[in-house]
């Protein structure tokens, strides 16, 4: 039996072609400015911005059903980094595996002739970055020595995903070793693993990574980082170091929260954080917390001077999103008997193994920076009134995301439970 097997970014399959055994460098999607401009205005018509939205679409359900198996830990996923992963992978499959998956991803009617351009487009875009931002995207295809895949499959994913090809003898113990050495280089050495080991039926690894690091637009003072209770969804309080500043920020207040942006770099990437009401209970919070009703929360605000205070902290999340996944409508990819991925390889034996996702955020006076690997195995509205000085104080469950402004895409998404932080070094 055949397996794909997925690590954080994305999936691995098998086909008829051969995989360059000597390429295991880092290609990082990083791309001059006019190829960003012209992604980045392909992505606001047609299939780039069917694709665009589904992305978020996606990553935001898929972000509620984590969220509902683990109500009160903290949560983070990459919304851009499983679509392109899971995007890899409807490139191998066949039939109804191809239609379910289609449905679950929100491209119904999309061929991967359409959807693979679009895919690149976002890439492309969101590798743009911005002055004082660093943001890279990188994939890999991990293949089973000696097993065929289609040539067709792998040429896609070179072109399109900019995808490094190996070949490797999975079965032997060094493998790991080596797999895991690409997603330490490729997330800037946050993430030193994807995998602990490879179950005997794997075949392929496709892995998609993203990056970002990101300096404020305008930086906290460390001089003001003071410690402050922090309110436990248990009613229980812990001291936590929290970040204090004042300025003019996007922010809205209404339906039950509160939300802030804070820009990066020249403004085109920024953090926000949602802060529910006192005393609203998550749960019910959380059946809202839909990509339509962020975007319309976000284009609500307006920028407004006021106090923000937030917590440091440093957020490392690992899952495995295959249960997720199938509660999604993708189980029959993950079905040994029925899964169809003869794109991938001609003879009907492969099938979703699991799919790994890890993510790493980490926030201070200075900026942010996350990473995040997937793996499969095989008009215009009227201004409202000028706002008063607003208070944004963050000392207790909150969501938070990391978005491309101009395209509004969600790099990053999560749930701050219980916040932690490093600690630090003493002096003697």
């Amino acid at each position: 039996m055949l397996l794909i097997a997925c690590g954080f970014l994305l999936i691995g399959c098998g086909g008829s072609g051969t995989v360059d055994p000597s390429s295991s460098g880092i290609s990082r999607l990083r791309k001059d400015p006019a190829a960003v401009e012209r992604a980045t205005k392909a992505l606001s018509e047609g299939t780039p911005a069917k694709v665009r939205t589904a992305l978020n679409d996606f990553g935001f359900a898929l972000f509620g059903r984590v969220l509902k198996f683990e109500p009160a830990n903290n949560v983070t996923v990459s919304p851009a980094s499983l679509y392109l992963a899971m995007g890899m992978a409807y490139n191998g499959a066949g039939g109804e595996t191809q239609k379910a998956m289609a449905k679950s991803l929100g491209i119904e009617g999309v061929a991967p002739q359409d959807l693979n351009p679009a895919n690149k487009d976002i890439s492309t875009s969101l590798a743009g970055g911005d002055a004082g931002v660093l943001l890279e995207i990188a994939n890999s295809v991990w293949a089973y020595q000696g097993v065929d895949f289609e040539s067709a499959f792998l040429g896609r994913l070179k072109d399109f995903y900019g995808a490094t090809a190996q070949s490797l003898d999975l079965s032997a113990p060094e493998s790991v070793k080596t797999i895991n050495d690409w997603v330490h280089l490729a997330t800037h050495e946050r993430i030193p693993t994807i995998i602990d080991r490879i179950d005997a039926d794997t075949v392929m690894f496709l892995i998609s990574a993203v990056y970002f690091k990101g300096d404020w637009m305008d930086p906290f003072k460390k001089d003001l980082t003071e410690n402050r209770d922090f309110h436990l969804s248990d009613a229980k309080t812990k001291s936590h170091p929290f970040m204090t500043r004042r300025g003019d920020y996007d922010f809205y207040a209404g339906e039950g929260m509160r939300i802030v942006m804070l820009p990066f770099g020249q403004g085109r990437l920024g953090m926000i954080f949602l802060l529910p009401d006192e005393n609203t209970s998550r749960a019910e919070f959380e059946k809202k917390l839909t990509a339509k009703k962020w975007a319309d929360w976000t284009a609500k605000m307006l920028q407004t001077t006021g106090t923000v205070v937030l917590p440091k902290f440093k957020l490392e999340y690992e899952t495995d999103l295959t249960e997720t996944l199938k509660s999604m409508g993708m189980a029959l990819a993950f079905d040994p008997e029925k899964a169809d991925f003869s794109a991938m390889r001609s003879q009907k034996d492969l099938f979703l193994q699991s799919v790994i996702h890890k993510t790493v955020v980490q926030i201070d006076e200075q900026g942010a920076e996350a990473a995040a690997v997937t793996g499969l195995a095989v008009g215009a509205t009227a201004a409202p009134p000028p706002m008063k000085e607003f208070q944004f104080v963050a000392d207790r469950p909150f969501y938070f995301a990391i978005q491309d402004r101009r395209t509004g895409i969600v790099l990053f998404l999560g749930s701050m439970a219980d916040p932690a932080w490093p600690q630090e070094p003493q002096v003697p």
